[in-house]
C-alpha cells in the first residue's frame, strides 16, 4: 500500500543543499591515472602501464588490458608483510593450486630499491599463462601480474616486466596532482552563462557536465541568484591508515 512520505527537503534549493559536498568524478582515495601512470597518494607508490592498453581503476582491479584482448596487467596489494618469496609461496600453495597450474620458474629479483619475486606458470585449465612479480613496499606485498593466453605470454611479458620496473614512489609533482572536487551551490549573476559562471566560480567541472547536471544548455542565461550546482577544488588529504587505502587495490 503506497504511503506518502514527507520529502528530502521542503524546498528545491534546500534539496540541493543536501548535495553539498558530494565527491564529483574520480575519489582521490582510489588513485588517479596521470596518462599512463597510476597513481595513489595514500599509499605513496606509481606504476606505469604500456601505451596503448585500455586503463582500469575500480574498486576490483587496477591495470590495463592489449588492445585485441589477448593479455592485460592487473596490479593488486597481496597482503601485509616485507618477505615477497614468501608470500609467492603462499599463493603457489592456495591460488595456483587451486587450479592446477604449472609453475614454469622462481626467481628473485630486485625492483629498484626494493626485494621481489617472481614466478611463471601456465593453467591448462583456463589455457593462460602468468608471470606474477612481488614486491616488498612499505611493509605491504605489491603483485603484478602479467595475464595472456596459452602461447602469447612471450610476447608480452617484455612490457609487463616494464610495468613492474616502472614501480616507484610519487614524486612531489606528482603529488600535487591529486584534488577532491566536491559539489558545491554557486548563486548566477543576471545573465551570465555557464562559461561566465565557471570562470568566476573557479568551477572543476567541464561546461558540457555542468550543462548536464544543472539540466541547462551550455549557452544558456542565467537568471539573479539562481543556483547552480558547480565541482570545488581542494587538496586531497590522504587517509591516516595505509590499511583503509590497501582495502581498494
Amino acid at each position: 500500500e503506497w504511503v506518502a512520505r514527507p520529502p528530502i527537503a521542503p524546498t528545491h534549493l534546500q534539496f540541493l543543499e543536501k548535495l553539498t559536498g558530494l565527491t564529483l568524478g574520480e575519489d582521490p582515495k582510489e588513485g588517479i591515472f596521470e596518462k599512463t601512470r597510476f597513481l595513489h597518494l595514500d599509499m605513496d607508490f606509481s606504476l606505469r602501464f604500456p601505451d596503448g592498453w585500455r586503463l582500469i581503476n575500480d574498486r576490483d582491479v587496477v591495470g590495463a588490458i592489449e588492445p585485441s584482448h589477448k593479455a592485460f596487467i592487473a596490479l593488486r596489494i597481496e597482503g601485509p608483510g616485507d618477505d615477497p618469496q614468501a608470500m609467492a609461496r603462499k599463493v603457489i600453495e592456495t591460488e595456483l593450486l587451486q587450479v592446477r597450474a604449472k609453475i614454469n620458474s622462481e626467481i628473485s629479483v630486485q625492483i629498484g630499491d626494493y626485494p621481489g619475486y617472481r614466478i611463471e606458470a601456465h593453467i591448462p585449465g583456463s589455457r593462460t599463462s602468468v608471470s606474477m612479480t612481488f614486491i616488498a613496499y612499505q611493509d605491504y606485498i605489491f603483485r603484478v601480474d602479467t595475464v595472456a593466453q596459452s602461447g602469447q605470454l612471450n610476447h608480452y611479458v617484455g612490457r609487463g616486466r616494464a610495468t613492474v620496473r616502472s614501480f616507484r614512489p610519487l614524486t612531489k609533482k606528482e603529488k600535487g596532482l591529486f584534488e577532491l572536487v566536491q559539489l558545491e551551490i554557486a548563486e548566477a549573476r543576471r545573465g551570465e552563462n555557464l562559461a561566465q559562471l565557471s570562470a568566476r566560480t573557479d568551477n572543476k567541472l567541464g561546461l558540457g557536465m555542468t550543462a548536464v547536471l544543472n539540466d541547462m544548455f551550455i549557452d544558456s542565461r542565467l537568471k539573479a541568484g539562481q543556483p547552480v550546482k558547480i565541482g570545488r577544488g581542494q587538496p586531497y588529504d590522504p587517509a591516516p591508515e595505509k590499511s583503509e587505502s590497501a582495502e581498494g587495490l
